[in-house]
């Protein structure tokens, strides 16, 4: 009985605890890829709802509101996107333009089973020694659910 207790007591603060501060379930996660050739860079823009999010993320693609997600709703959103990267080589900026997007489907994207990407290039200059890449675009998260369980003060 002693270890039965000592097992539980162990597990007790697992039990107890709250809910993480962030879920992977209620975010979007976003992934950049930075591909160098000789004279041009490849960033690849890979967007991936959580599935609070997903929803709400499908609809932000999807403005004709037609559960439908068109190549021209695409280039829009992936537009959108661009805007809001920077991309410095050795100090200057340098622009980046959109050579390619995709998107799931719109009922594989609201079920967070799919993803948005962004593929866009940039000249390199030779010789260039550094590349500093800036995402600042926020494709929105969502809030806390409102009720969650945490431990008592006393307990």
């Amino acid at each position: 009985m002693r270890w039965a207790a000592a097992v539980l007591g162990g597990l007790a603060p697992l039990l107890l605890a709250g809910p993480a501060a962030a879920h992977p379930t209620d975010e979007v996660i976003q992934q950049a890829y930075l591909t160098p050739t000789t004279s041009d860079l490849t960033v690849e823009l890979v967007l991936t709802p959580g599935a609070l999010v997903a929803p709400a993320f499908a609809k932000a693609v999807d403005t004709g509101r037609d559960r439908a997600i068109s190549a021209a709703e695409e280039a829009w959103y992936a537009a959108g996107v661009a805007s809001a990267l920077t991309l410095r080589v050795d100090g200057a900026t340098v622009p980046l333009t959109v050579t390619g997007h995709t998107a799931a489907p719109y009922q594989l994207l609201t079920a967070a089973g799919g993803t948005v990407t962004v593929t866009l290039t940039a000249p390199l200059p030779a010789g260039a020694r550094s590349v500093e890449f800036h995402d600042a675009f926020d494709p929105g998260r969502s809030s806390p659910p409102a009720s969650t369980a945490r431990p008592s003060a006393s307990g």
